[in-house]
């Protein structure tokens, strides 16, 4: 009999950690974790998320801690001074690419083993989306016992490239190993390009995982039709895409039916979506002004 695949549930949102956090991240931290970023208690957690540069937590569906990291600008090595570590990177690890201003340090990563490299890459790409300068994200691996944080997952560190430290007449897997993740690699910068024909079979399976309701009414290539018969039209389809294939679809038109939007929704904060034409008001509350005055004036001559 065939064994069922497992799937673990599906990962929820991802939101800045508190405080209150401590405890339930603290129940993340395996043993090897724990040695290589020296996390014995609690208050040590604390002391990240009140110091760390980022500390964000990674959430199910049911709004439940699963993962956690925490970086900071500087390597967790003791015998380094924060403000010195770029000198001992290029020399010990030849990291020239590794410098203050585009790099940050993992302090703590915790995750629930079953979700694996998808909790990983997640955190990652968060960090990378949170902040345009930074281009790696680097983790020291100073207990040579534990060369994985969670034994037997080598997957789940898959975006790392694993640099070892030089250093003469000591063997490379004895000394401490430096782990990088790139930012080309995990959240790589996507073209940005106008539409085209041959693009309707990589955008319509990206609209239907929302809806499917446009296949069903105007056919298999309603994005090639909408490109290609109605040049005149005021709309414009964007699409995003990495290594030649359209990942994400964006379209734009210039035609909006302002009276179905305002039956809708609550439009009047914004003026419909409307533009106002500020040099009527304003000549409005001159005059407005000017008949205050003279009213004012009036009153004083009457009185």
């Amino acid at each position: 009999m065939a064994s069922r695949i497992f799937r673990p549930p599906p990962l929820g949102r991802l939101r800045l950690a508190s405080v209150d956090d401590a405890p339930f991240i603290f129940d993340l931290v395996n043993e090897s974790m724990s040695k290589h970023f020296r996390i014995e208690n609690t208050y040590n957690v604390i002391y990240l998320i009140e110091n760390a540069v980022l500390s964000i937590c990674q959430l199910d569906g049911s709004d439940t801690i699963v993962g956690f990291i925490a970086a900071r600008d500087y390597p967790l090595i003791p015998s380094v001074h924060p403000q010195a570590w770029e000198k001992y990177i290029w020399t010990k690890y030849k990291a020239i690419e590794l410098n203050s201003r585009n790099t940050l340090f993992i302090h703590l990563m915790c995750w629930n083993c079953i979700y694996a490299r998808d909790i990983v890459d997640n955190m990652l790409k968060s960090i990378f989306m949170h902040d345009a300068y930074v281009q790696h994200i680097a983790m020291m691996k100073t207990v040579v016992d534990y060369p994985l944080l969670v034994p037997g997952q080598s997957r789940s560190e898959g975006s790392f490239r694993r640099v070892q430290a030089m250093e003469r007449g000591i063997p490379g897997d004895i000394l401490p190993s430096l782990s990088i993740a790139d930012r080309s690699e995990v959240s790589p910068r996507l073209r940005i390009r106008r539409a085209v024909e041959e693009d309707n079979d990589d955008i319509v399976p990206i609209i239907e995982r929302h809806s499917a309701r446009l296949r069903q009414l105007y056919g298999e290539f309603y994005v090639s039709e909408l490109i290609s018969r109605h040049p005149e039209s005021e709309r414009v389809l964007l699409v995003c895409e990495h290594k030649e294939v359209a990942v994400g679809v964006m379209c734009l038109n210039t035609q909006i039916n302002y009276e179905a939007l305002e039956e809708s929704f609550e439009l009047s904060p914004f003026a419909g979506l409307r533009h106002m034409d500020v040099s009527h008001f304003h000549k409005l509350s001159k005059n407005s002004d000017s008949t205050a005055r003279y009213e004012i004036f009036k009153c004083i001559l009457n009185g």
